[in-house]
């Protein structure tokens, strides 16, 4: 993903990732729209489902403050798999 490549964060991900179960070389650090980078890079690793976070507030501040879950939702060919992140 050359073009929203951020190698200072990439670096620091890679080594983080397996302290959380994740394999360093899908652990990916991009600039970008969150909508349209998740849909991209889905798109380029041919994924088949999303799994996003969301805080799991109030549908009326999603209305005004906007939501990455619910953007990606809209936008992403994939099946999206949305999970609840307890604050």
């Amino acid at each position: 993903f050359p073009s929203h490549d951020t190698p200072g964060a990439e670096e620091q991900i890679k080594r983080e990732a397996p302290a959380m179960g994740v394999d360093p070389d899908h652990a990916h650090a991009l600039i970008g729209v969150s909508k349209d980078v998740i849909k991209e890079v889905a798109e380029k690793t041919k994924s088949t489902l999303i799994v996003i976070g969301s805080h799991g507030r109030s549908e009326l501040s999603s209305i005004f403050l906007g939501s990455t879950a619910n953007a990606v939702l809209h936008v992403a060919n994939q099946d999206v798999l949305v999970v609840r992140i307890k604050d």
